[in-house]
């Protein structure tokens, strides 16, 4: 035998070897992998296109449709509140912070509301309220990333400023 022909022979072995199991995986598969490999490079912390109420504009630059998001979610908060008086023992002035999501399909959920004692012991029902608010949102497009609807949690602080009843503060 021609030494020529077996180098030739192990050396289309080895190149058939080491190309030849690409071929045999699954296209599923390679996509499977090419997916996910997008999926780790995206940052999912940021969207493309804020959730949008019909009011705010969706060809604003982002910066301005977060601002409008967040300015017509506290609207409609501070509108759901004006219909409750509550009658608290001391005054409260205080932060706290909504932290809820809006689903790929626009649906909003209070995920946690961080608050203080002093805030639940004053007004118990606050929480119940602050839920209640958010799911009687007007319609919300939601958040985009890369064309595609998603899920996207958001921070919002909202200031609770309550006075006692009867007093002139």
């Amino acid at each position: 035998m021609n030494l020529r022909a077996v180098y030739k022979g192990i050396c289309l072995a080895g190149l058939m070897w080491a190309t030849g199991c690409h071929y045999f995986v699954s296209k599923e598969k390679r996509v499977h992998e090419q997916v996910v490999a997008e999926l780790l490079r995206l940052n999912l912390d940021s969207v493309d296109q804020y959730p949008l109420f019909e009011a705010c504009d969706e060809l604003a630059p982002k910066t301005e449709q977060k601002v409008c998001f967040e300015q017509t979610l506290l609207a409609h908060l501070s509108e759901s509140f004006s219909h409750y008086e509550f009658l608290v023992t001391e005054n409260v002035h205080d932060t706290l912070t909504v932290i809820f999501k809006v689903d790929s399909v626009g649906t909003v959920s209070l995920l946690k509301l961080e608050t203080n004692a002093r805030i639940t012991d004053e007004v118990p029902e606050f929480d119940g309220i602050v839920e209640q608010s958010l799911k009687v949102l007007p319609r919300i497009q939601p958040a985009i990333k890369k064309g595609i609807p998603v899920s996207a949690k958001f921070s919002l602080p909202l200031v609770v400023n309550t006075r006692q009843h009867g007093s002139n503060e």
